[in-house]
């Protein structure tokens, strides 16, 4: 153990490594309730769609990987200055758990920071609330990154590929801009998730000139109340309505391949295009990109935190 050793913690939700996992995934989602017998198998089918597991975990784990060297090759440091935990939402390591095991291993000083680039009280500010009440029962002192779209290696890198995506359609080409959708609760308290994404729409199609786009929400939870809209398969009918040949989806809320990108769009929106007669791809995940690293070294960075 190294005294007084500073860190980072990356937070991501979590994906289930294999389909035995997938259980007890959807029950802590569901805050320690069971799912049905029909609900169950529903998700294992969206899993065996997409190969029978997630890449979500080696994805994270090359991005912790990347940032730590960016990390000691920034301040010429040896490769035990600075250690880059993962925790997780809904799978283990837990946040709270990783936290600790931080704690355990000396760290006194962290940095936190979600692998998603916009904020909402409802997501990120979740995660930050875990992690800093746990690092506040063990005196360790954390600083979190509230939000980091704004960082340019992240937006030359997902301008990079939407002009790849759009360069390669011919016709009629409407780009829709997705994210996570959440519930319609959050705009009574002025969360700032819409309009960060709003925001970081304009940023993106000015840097990567595109004239036509559209935002859209996707992977709504199935739950009574009523979530954020307009959804996805709304928007894509009314593009097709509007005489679009080609429809090139840019996943800018998510930063990683995983079911809500490799199923809900590169199998469910596939469906609803073909049955559209309307061309569809999307745009590249970030995945362990160079410039995603980049990103997220200077948004950690820009807090102060340094070797």
């Amino acid at each position: 153990m190294i005294a007084d050793r500073k860190a980072v913690l990356l937070m991501a939700y979590g994906s289930p490594a294999s389909m035995e996992e997938i259980g007890r995934y959807y029950t802590h989602i569901r805050r320690g309730n069971p799912p049905t017998v029909a609900q169950l198998e529903e998700l294992q089918g969206r899993y065996r769609a997409i190969g029978g597991s997630s890449p979500l975990s080696e994805i994270t784990a090359r991005q912790a990987a990347g940032l730590a060297l960016r990390l000691r090759e920034s301040a010429g440091a040896s490769d035990d200055a600075v250690n880059v935990y993962v925790g997780y939402k809904h799978i283990q390591p837990f946040i709270s758990e990783t936290v600790a095991r931080m704690a355990d291993e000396g760290v006194l000083e962290a940095v936190g920071i979600v692998l998603a680039p916009h904020y909402s009280a409802y997501s990120v500010g979740v995660y930050i609330e875990e992690a800093q009440q746990k690092a506040e029962a063990l005196g360790m002192t954390m600083t979190f990154v509230r939000d980091w779209y704004r960082q340019e290696p992240l937006n030359e890198a997902l301008a990079i590929r939407l002009q790849e995506a759009v360069s390669a359609m011919a016709g009629k080409v409407m780009v829709v801009f997705t994210a996570h959708s959440l519930p319609k609760r959050i705009l009574k308290t002025q969360d700032p998730y819409p309009s960060q994404l709003m925001d970081h729409c304009e940023q993106l199609a000015k840097k990567a000139e595109i004239k036509d786009w559209r935002f859209a929400w996707q992977s709504a939870g199935r739950t009574q109340e009523p979530w954020l809209d307009p959804e996805l398969p709304k928007v894509m009918r009314e593009v097709g309505e509007q005489g679009y040949d080609h429809i090139v989806v840019c996943p800018l809320g998510f930063i990683a391949d995983h079911l809500e990108v490799l199923y809900d769009l590169d199998v469910e929106a596939m469906k609803w295009a073909q049955q559209l007669r309307l061309r569809f791809s999307r745009t590249r995940s970030l995945n362990d990109d160079p410039l995603l690293i980049e990103s997220l070294f200077r948004a950690v960075t820009s807090t102060g935190f340094r070797i």
